[in-house]
């Protein structure tokens, strides 16, 4: 008999508390067996003890935490695996694991219906799933910072709603196949009509950023420059170093290659009088829409916040 059940599970070598079965087959075939009330029942078992054993560091266990509670589904254990995924979320962002985040904000999301939860904190969690999700998963990222977007229309909130669009902004000028400058364009707009009730400086940054890259795309390199200027100007006093490093490079490869056609700026093909070259630019600058008036002459005084970290 015990040989038969050591076929069946065996010490895992790792640890001298722990036993896992030889066979995930095996696992899988028992787990099935069980009802679901009784699964539901387990799982809030293995939770609850997780909790006791790990008390004193439950940040390493973020992960099967959120998991369990989140099988457990019952109404006593929904609030525990939102606040679980939501932490295993964060804490999978901070490890660049992008993918697993996205998944326990997901998963939260769906119980945000079970529990009720207010509008502004079903925008903000759109609004992770969707800035995360753009990493791997474009087209799912997009629908949800247009579903984070609708929300905070609904209930008038003016700082989300200009976040949201200084991103989406950001998100349709980008390489990509949904790339789509007269889009990005429009978010702009409304981002700039909007900075003064809703901007950050964090956010803020990303739009000059977003208005150069536009700019550059549409052929207005020295606005291009000067939004790329002041986007360096905010990371760094934020110390964002990522968002500057950026920006930067991107900046000089855009003006090298518009330079290189047609000198450094749209004064130096103007100054020269390269016919040829303006009759590019202008026929390339139609095409993709004239650039609306860039951010640039917006007050700084206008901004409220300093973080637009996210809270639930």
């Amino acid at each position: 008999m015990k040989q038969r059940a050591q076929e069946v599970v065996s010490r895992n070598p790792a640890s001298k508390t722990e036993y896992r079965f030889s066979h995930a087959l095996i696992r899988e075939f028992l787990y099935a067996e069980l009802g679901t009330a009784e699964r539901g029942r387990i799982h809030r078992l293995v939770a609850e003890g997780l909790e006791k054993i790990h008390a004193s560091h439950l940040e390493s266990h973020l992960s099967e935490l959120a998991h369990h509670f989140r099988e457990a589904s019952c109404a006593e254990s929904a609030q525990k695996a939102f606040d679980y995924s939501i932490r295993a979320g964060q804490a999978a962002v901070e490890v660049f694991a992008y993918e697993e985040a996205a998944a326990h904000w997901n998963a939260a999301l769906r119980l945000a219906e079970t529990l009720d939860l207010e509008i502004t904190k079903r925008a903000r969690l759109h609004h992770r799933i969707g800035s995360v999700s753009r990493a791997f998963d474009f087209n799912h990222g997009i629908e949800h910072l247009e579903a984070a977007l609708k929300l905070y229309q609904q209930i008038d909130d003016q700082r989300g709603i200009f976040k949201l669009h200084a991103e989406l902004g950001s998100a349709y000028a980008q390489t990509t196949p949904r790339m789509n400058i007269p889009l990005a364009l429009n978010h702009y707009r409304e981002a700039e009509a909007l900075a003064e009730e809703g901007g950050d400086q964090a956010s803020l940054g990303k739009l000059y950023r977003g208005s150069g890259m536009v700019c550059v795309e549409t052929f207005r390199s020295d606005d291009g420059l000067i939004a790329s200027q002041r986007a360096m100007e905010i990371f760094e006093r934020l110390g964002d170093k990522a968002g500057w490093a950026d920006v930067k490079p991107r900046t000089r490869a855009d003006l090298s290659r518009f330079g290189g056609e047609c000198g450094t700026s749209r004064t130096d093909w103007r100054s020269k009088g390269d016919s040829n070259c303006r009759a590019t630019i202008e026929a390339n600058s139609s095409q993709k829409l004239r650039s609306v008036r860039t951010v640039f002459n917006l007050a700084e005084s206008f901004i409220r916040a300093e973080s637009s970290s996210f809270r639930l």
